[in-house]
């Protein structure tokens, strides 16, 4: 960031970190210029080097922890390779496997800069399917989390919306709850899901459901007597303690009784606020999420 383009002279990421109304004001008028970035950033020779160099993306482990406990991302994209690069670098260790899902309408340049990106890293795959958000915690952060959470499913519980499921030719497999596009899952848990035939029904189960990527996770993790999944949960159960520590909030529409918390204390897999949720947005919001601003950054 520090090459671009009068960067260095507007934003005081330290005054931004302080919350300095100044700082703020200023770095708010900084505009990124995307042409002279993406000309640096994608050369037609030595683009690997150059891009390296370019952006901080480790070729050792930053430590011993990290090193002995890899992460995996599975992270879904459709356009702007720029923020896409961003964000890679931001999260990028060696020792991680990095899994990157690209929309298959997303245009044909896209998917070559995506290409060119992951051609130089052994570590990162790109598969081509029917995002951008950034990183709240240091890598070694993230390994303690992992730790700490001893093999728990991470997962949002609400009340799945019946007119989300379109018109299903058969019944579910498993209960159906509303979960978010994020989860965080241990590795015997992703062995579990892809090797299991019921992974695979509810797939095509929700293949003509309205927004089929936020009723995988919870459905996956939170059926553990129909489904048991190393550290699954029961949706019923944490549905009943959740209306009991902290009350409900109506979703969107009121078309659940149970719906999802502004934000979730339990939920820990992605931070996320909503338009009509209780908490302030200094961005702007699109598709009825928060794209955070300067302002939020403290």
């Amino acid at each position: 960031m520090s090459a671009l383009d009068t960067y260095k002279e507007i934003v005081d990421c330290d005054g931004i970190s302080k919350s300095e109304i100044n700082a703020i004001r200023l770095a708010k008028k900084w505009k990124f210029d995307m042409s002279y970035a993406s000309s640096r950033t994608f050369p037609t020779s030595d683009r690997c080097e150059e891009m390296k160099a370019a952006f901080a993306f480790p070729t050792e482990p930053l430590s011993r922890e990290e090193e002995t406990f890899p992460l995996a991302y599975g992270i879904v994209v459709h356009k702007n390779p720029m923020q896409v690069l961003y964000m890679l670098s931001a999260i990028y260790q060696p020792q991680n496997q990095y899994c990157i899902a690209v929309d298959c309408k997303a245009s044909e340049i896209f998917k070559k800069k995506l290409t060119s990106i992951t051609n130089c890293f052994g570590n990162m795959h790109v598969i081509y399917l029917s995002g951008g958000d950034l990183p709240l915690k240091t890598n070694l952060e993230m390994v303690r989390i992992f730790k700490a959470l001893n093999g728990s499913f991470n997962s949002v519980v609400a009340d799945y919306q019946s007119h989300r499921a379109g018109s299903p030719d058969k019944p579910s497999p498993v209960t159906l709850w509303k979960s978010s596009l994020s989860a965080t899952f241990s590795r015997e848990s992703a062995n579990f899901i892809v090797s299991s035939r019921t992974t695979s029904e509810l797939l095509q189960y929700l293949s003509k459901a309205f927004c089929p990527d936020e009723a995988i996770w919870t459905n996956l993790g939170g059926n553990v007597y129909q489904l048991p999944i190393p550290g699954g949960f029961n949706s019923w159960d944490m549905r009943q303690k959740l209306e009991q520590v902290f009350g409900t909030v109506a979703y969107a529409r009121g078309r659940t009784e149970f719906g999802l918390y502004q934000p979730e204390k339990y939920y820990i897999s992605r931070f996320q606020i909503w338009s009509y949720g209780f908490m302030p947005c200094y961005g702007k919001h699109l598709r009825s999420s928060c794209c955070y601003g300067v302002r939020d950054v403290p």
